[in-house]
């Protein structure tokens, strides 16, 4: 399945909908491929890359990165009319 990116925008649109595990803020598409799609929390809290390396604060954002993750997988249902 190849999508289009009007598909994307309406999964996007679904996606907002979620809330993360760990603090209920929004979540965002982080990495899309075929009919998988990974979500991620989009709080300042999970933004490990902003937080100085190898400090306590990057250790959390990063475990709050990684326990917001969601597989979405993509099902999408053609019909055929004879």
């Amino acid at each position: 399945m190849q999508s289009t990116y009007g598909e994307l925008a309406c999964l996007n649109q679904q996606v907002e909908d979620r809330r993360c595990p760990v603090c209920g803020s929004p979540m965002y598409i982080t990495h899309h491929f075929h009919e998988e799609v990974t979500i991620h929390c989009a709080a300042s809290e999970a933004k490990f890359w902003q937080c100085p390396r190898g400090s306590l604060a990057e250790a959390l954002a990063r475990k709050h990165w990684e326990i917001s993750k969601q597989d979405l997988y993509i099902l999408k249902i053609t019909h055929k009319f004879e």
